[in-house]
């Protein structure tokens, strides 16, 4: 990674905040979507927000408000599931980068490098997690959101990192792409041209799944926090 260096883009969840914040709101979303609907019991928002982050914990991600419905007695309600999807998705964003981010934005532009965000999941809600990000948001010179470039441009598709390059005006290989997830965030950037940094813990989608760290798919580069970060990308821009 001795190249010059053009361009920085970021993975969002995890990458830039904690996604805990986000599922967190959600679910209390949801909770609040809930409560006093059952006849069995009338549990409180936090007794019910607390229950879902048992499940996500036994169970991980998938099923868990049908879930909870079924113990609260409501689970022959396909609707009301639908809705618990609604709620957990349009709740208000309050999410905060992680610390040091937003120096690191800023030291980057500061150095006169371009600075940008691709990012999976569903587009919607993806471009309110970015505005709830603050003031760090209007910093990014492009956001590509993978679900707006339509079906099978998804991660790890390298159909994204090529288009945020191209609106940027750089050349791929002169161009970083910064995540935390082996699974699916390097495989399509290094496919596109782009170098890779992976920076702090692996995905937790809960339940019992292990995320398997395979080299093959690994980024070109670990490290384990944004101050290190910082500093490597210090190292590659001066």
């Amino acid at each position: 990674m001795t190249a010059s260096v053009a361009a920085v883009l970021f993975d969002l969840d995890d990458t830039l905040y904690p996604e805990r914040q986000f599922v967190d709101g959600g679910f209390h979303a949801v909770a609040r979507l809930l409560a006093g609907r059952s006849d069995r019991a009338d549990p409180s928002e936090e007794t019910l927000a607390a229950r879902l982050w048992e499940l996500h914990g036994r169970d991980g991600r998938g099923r868990l408000f049908d879930t909870i419905a079924a113990e609260l007695g409501i689970g022959d309600d396909p609707d009301l599931v639908a809705a618990c999807v609604l709620a957990y998705r349009t709740h208000p964003v309050r999410i905060e980068p992680f610390p040091g981010v937003p120096e690191l934005i800023d030291g980057l532009r500061s150095g006169g490098v371009r600075t940008g965000v691709v990012s999976d999941g569903y587009g919607a809600v993806q471009a309110r997690k970015v505005a709830g990000l603050g003031a760090i948001a209007a910093r990014f010179d492009v956001v590509v959101l993978t679900d707006d470039l339509g079906p099978g441009h998804g991660k790890p598709s390298p159909t994204a990192f090529r288009v945020a390059c191209r609106l940027l005006g750089v050349d791929p290989s002169a161009t970083i792409y910064v995540g935390n997830d082996p699974r699916k965030d390097f495989a399509g950037a290094r496919s596109a041209g782009l170098r890779t940094i992976r920076v702090g813990p692996l995905p937790n989608e809960g339940g019992a799944a292990v995320i398997e760290v395979r080299a093959t798919d690994d980024a070109d580069l670990a490290v384990d926090s944004i101050d290190a970060l910082a500093t490597t990308l210090s190292g590659m821009t001066t």
